[in-house]
């Protein structure tokens, strides 16, 4: 099989077939894009794409379904901070609700808490290719507190299956003892 995609440590994957439109492209994108490479190449679970032109893409890795997170990013941009209104309905009558869309995109309040709007304003200063990047290392950042999240959770689990175990076997023992030292035949 043949190798369709030329990669940049782990996490920029570039189509080949965009080389003639990156030898168009200006020294300074280039070694931009050398530098976004080298800076992700540790994320694991979201990769950089540019597939079928140089606007980035931002997947989670090996997930070819996967919803491209950068795009989702840049639709929910435009309603930051604003008035939004949305209209539900069963037939019966429609219900209307409002609500202010915070000033910065949810993921930079779940990792930056009260940091978030200066992070955020710090990333729209950003070019694109390295607001891509700067995402796909917010997403790992989340991934990895979910991965770890859920490992703490086992673990309990685990400890919860093994005390649970040892007291039945404490009871069993007990009531083996018990049945030995005051049994009577009925």
């Amino acid at each position: 099989m043949r190798n369709t995609r030329i990669e940049f440590g782990m996490s920029l994957r570039i189509n080949p077939n965009l080389k003639k439109i990156l030898k168009e492209q200006s020294l300074d994108y280039l070694q931009n894009l050398q530098k976004v490479g080298e800076d992700i190449k540790d994320v694991k679970h979201f990769d950089v794409i540019l597939d079928r032109g140089i606007y980035p893409k931002v997947k989670k890795a090996g997930d070819v379904k996967s919803k491209d997170y950068f795009a989702e990013l840049k639709r929910q941009e435009p309603e930051l901070g604003k008035l939004c209104t949305f209209a539900f309905g069963d037939g019966c009558g429609v219900e209307t609700w409002q609500y202010f869309s915070p000033k910065y995109p949810k993921i930079f309040g779940n990792i930056y808490k009260k940091q978030a709007l200066e992070k955020y304003e710090t990333f729209k200063k950003l070019d694109i290719i390295s607001q891509a990047a700067e995402l796909s290392k917010m997403l790992e950042i989340q991934e990895l507190q979910k991965i770890a999240e859920e490992e703490r959770k086992n673990i309990l689990r685990q400890a919860k299956i093994q005390e649970d175990k040892q007291l039945n076997a404490k009871k069993e023992s007990l009531v083996d003892n018990i049945c030995k030292n005051f049994k009577d035949i009925f």
